[in-house]
C-alpha cells in the first residue's frame, strides 16, 4: 500500500485496471464459459481493454486480442469482423494504420480491389477485400437464378 500512495492517483487506477482486465483474463482462461452471453461479454469487455491499451501500452493489448482469441475458441462465440480485421495473425497486436500497420491497395479490377496491412512488429501481411456484398444482394442473385432456371 505504500508504494501506491507514492504513484499519482492517475497511475494507481491505471494498476487497478490492468490487475483487473489480468484477472479477469485469467478467469476466463481458466474455467470455459456456462452461457454464450457470458463469454461475449467478456470478449467485448477484452475487445475494448485491449483497443484503450493500443494505443499506450501495445505488448499489454496484444496479451488482451490473444486472450481475446482463445475466449473465442473456448466458448465458441465469434469474434467481431472489424475487430478480427484489426489483429496481427502473427503477434495478437492491433493493427491500427500508419502507427503499427503499413496499408496498401492493390488489385486491378474494382471487384478484386484488396487493402494490404503488414505488421510493423512481425511482418505478417493481411489482406482482405475492400468491398463486400451486401447479403441481401447475394440472396436476390440466387433467386434470380432458381427462378431462370425454372423457366427453362
Amino acid at each position: 500500500m505504500i508504494w501506491i500512495r507514492r504513484v499519482s492517483i492517475k497511475k494507481s487506477l491505471v494498476l487497478i485496471l490492468i490487475c483487473f482486465i489480468e484477472f479477469q483474463c485469467q478467469f476466463c482462461m481458466g474455467k470455459p464459459a456456462k452461457t454464450n452471453s457470458d463469454g461475449a461479454a467478456r470478449q467485448r469487455y477484452l475487445q475494448k481493454a485491449a483497443e484503450l491499451m493500443s494505443g499506450k501500452l501495445p505488448v499489454l493489448a496484444a496479451r488482451y486480442a490473444d486472450c481475446v482469441r482463445e475466449l473465442s475458441k473456448k466458448t465458441q462465440v465469434k469474434i467481431d469482423k472489424d475487430f478480427k480485421r484489426t489483429l496481427c495473425k502473427g503477434c495478437s497486436s492491433l493493427l491500427k494504420p500508419a502507427k503499427s500497420a503499413d496499408v496498401r491497395i492493390f488489385g486491378k479490377h474494382r471487384s478484386q480491389k484488396k487493402i494490404g496491412l503488414t505488421c510493423h512488429i512481425c511482418g505478417t501481411q493481411r489482406s482482405f477485400l475492400i468491398a463486400d456484398k451486401p447479403a441481401t444482394v447475394k440472396k436476390q442473385k440466387k433467386k434470380e437464378t432458381k427462378n431462370t432456371r425454372g423457366n427453362k
